[in-house]
């Protein structure tokens, strides 16, 4: 603890003691006078022979001394505004109380009752009385010198100074004087304790609340979707938390060559009108920006605004009447791309420790925020430049991909001359090589639509059975793969199911044809099952199976499990990625387990009900 801090916390213990030496002090004076009260009534009701007349009238005139005396100490213990000036009217007031029993002992020749009573008093004062060391000091000598003028005047013998009564008043002395001590140290030691454990704890509650409000900024800025509402919400949230009376938000421009405002709150329309039209010019934006190089949080007043950092930021404080103000600085890695200002109209002297905490953290969560929008408007940018491109390319890309299709068909149908045995088999992989081709852009187009969120549902009621005669009329076997059967099976025919069918049909059809590429002979088997409020499709292929490493990846984009087998058949890895984007719009799930030699199954969920659906989250995973 530095000496500051001890001067300040002594001052507090001092105030303390004086509040706890005034309660002290009354009860104590109370004290004192009811055994001044109990002594008169004993000496002149109960023992009334014990005195002669004349020292009677002595003893009593000495009781109304001490009457009057203890109503002047409690009349002047109201006046002290220090512990010292309370203990001195305390003292003041046991020394001349036990200097009046010096004197009726000696007017009445008693040795006996001084002593007790003075060694009494001292022994109160030391364990009952906060009142200090030098204090008790004091009233120890006072009353061990009042022991030895009353043996000395009652005995008239100077020797009576070195008898027992004067060893144990020395000693009284001595003890009470160590246990003042003793008990100052513990007061001070518990006092100290108790300071740096309130300490402790108004630091918690101030960190508590600092943290609270940069959580609170924090969640305001995470729900903003773009920098104009950002600002917006930084200024609103920046008043809140600062207990600041205006805001304003203020960005580079896109020449960079001034700060223009942005946002405000706080301020009236009028004084909008005439913030938002100023700038911040190059000279004194650079200004701004060699404090912040200096300074986290750069604090100014209004009067000394124009010569820190130049007239457009003066004008601002004046136009919004505020008297002092937190400028906080937006980065971009080492270059300032804006500034938050908060001002405060109250008339304070400044701003707190902790609302510079707060400014600071708000700072730096504004430039996380605001760059994080950024560059997400970027990347949406670059999202539908990519989306246009893949459009126009697969535009273009299809129109002679249909037409060599066109010219295939009529070879095949002998539109012309017709063809012998080896030119219709070079035709016919023309024409798949073509349908490839098409296929991969129709995939293409459709990840760029799943990419730009352009994939709406078109709910309909949809009876299994009737799609699965749908997909046995369009997908058959190769004939160059006589060995594969493919079967449909509807376990109880489900109810009908309130979905999209052309997403439904799209999904089984990527899969069943996936399914044909990698089985040379066995069976693939489509069957259909009500399960959990929805129906379950299952895919199951006799096929060259999918390692176990390669699972978790294949429904990624542009993926393929089986390396170069999967290119030799055609494909660059978009089938797989479709179906789980279609299953997720659909809102069901996909599951795959495989054995590589034994085939694999795909299992598809999709809900019945249309709400379960529509509300589906594109984020879902199998």
């Amino acid at each position: 603890m530095t000496e500051v801090v001890s001067a300040g916390v002594r001052a507090e213990f001092e105030e303390q003691g004086r509040g706890l030496l005034v309660a002290q002090s009354r009860i104590g004076f109370w004290i004192l006078l009811t055994f001044v009260v109990l002594f008169t009534v004993v000496d002149l009701v109960l023992n009334p022979g014990n005195f002669s007349a004349s020292q009677m009238e002595q003893v009593s005139l000495l009781r109304g001394v001490q009457v009057v005396g203890i109503a002047i100490a409690f009349r002047a213990l109201g006046r002290q505004r220090t512990r010292r000036g309370v203990a001195c009217v305390s003292v003041f007031l046991a020394s001349g109380f036990n200097a009046t029993v010096v004197l009726a002992c000696v007017m009445i020749h008693d040795t006996i009752l001084a002593p007790t009573v003075l060694m009494s008093t001292t022994m109160f004062g030391a364990a009952f009385l906060a009142w200090g060391v030098w204090a008790q000091v004091l009233v120890g000598l006072a009353s061990a010198l009042g022991i030895i003028v009353n043996v000395v005047a009652v005995t008239h013998q100077a020797a009576g100074i070195f008898g027992y009564n004067q060893f144990e008043a020395f000693a009284a002395l001595v003890a009470s004087v160590w246990v003042a001590q003793s008990l100052e140290r513990q007061r001070w030691s518990l006092f100290v304790s108790q300071k740096a454990r309130d300490a402790a704890v108004a630091g918690q509650l101030e960190e508590a609340r600092i943290s609270d409000a940069l959580a609170r900024v924090g969640g305001e800025m995470i729900e903003a979707v773009d920098t104009p509402q950002l600002v917006e919400r930084l200024c609103r949230v920046s008043a809140a938390v600062l207990d600041c009376d205006v805001t304003h938000a203020y960005l580079r421009d896109d020449a960079g060559q001034a700060f223009v405002p942005v946002a405000a709150y706080g301020t009236t329309r009028e004084q909008w009108e005439m913030i938002r039209v100023l700038r911040i010019a190059k000279g004194d934006a650079a200004r701004l920006e060699a404090r912040f190089e200096r300074e986290a949080v750069v604090e100014l007043s209004t009067s000394d605004a124009r010569a820190s950092v130049g007239d457009a930021l003066a004008v601002v404080m004046e136009q919004a009447e505020v008297t002092r103000s937190l400028f906080m600085a937006l980065w971009r890695g080492s270059e300032l791309t804006g500034t938050l200002h908060a001002g405060d109209r109250s008339g304070a002297a400044g701003f707190t420790l902790a609302q510079r905490r707060i400014a600071h953290g708000i700072a730096h969560l504004a430039s996380m925020t605001m760059e994080h929008a950024r560059v997400r408007a970027e990347l949406e940018r670059a999202d539908q430049v990519k989306a246009h491109f893949v459009a126009t390319l697969s535009h273009e890309l299809r129109n002679p991909i249909t037409a060599i299709q066109g010219y295939n068909y009529m070879l095949l149908r002998g539109a012309s001359d017709p063809l012998s045995g080896d030119q219709a088999d070079l035709v016919r992989r023309s024409e798949k090589c073509a349908q490839e081709l098409s296929d991969l852009i129709t995939a293409t187009l459709d990840l760029s639509r799943f990419e730009a969120k352009r994939v709406p549902l078109d709910l309909q009621a949809l009876q299994v059975s009737d799609l699965f005669d749908e997909l046995r009329r369009e997908l058959r076997a190769p004939a160059e793969k006589p060995d594969v059967q493919l079967r449909w099976l509807v376990h109880a025919d489900p109810h009908a199911l309130q979905t999209d069918p052309l997403k439904l049909k799209m999904v089984l059809r990527n899969l069943v044809t996936n399914a044909l590429k990698f089985t040379e002979r066995g069976a693939i088997t489509v069957s259909a099952t009500e399960r959990d409020g929805g129906v379950e499709f299952r895919v199951e292929d006799t096929g060259i199976g999918i390692a176990a490493d390669q699972v978790p990846t294949i429904f990624e984009p542009f993926t393929q499990a089986h390396g170069i087998e999967s290119r030799r058949k055609g494909g660059v890895g978009l089938g797989l990625h479709l179906v789980r984007r279609l299953v997720d719009v659909l809102g069901g799930t996909i599951a795959v387990s495989s054995e590589v030699g034994r085939g694999s199954t795909f299992r598809i969920w999709v809900p019945s009900g249309a709400a379960t659906a529509s509300t589906a989250s594109p984020d879902r995973r199998p």
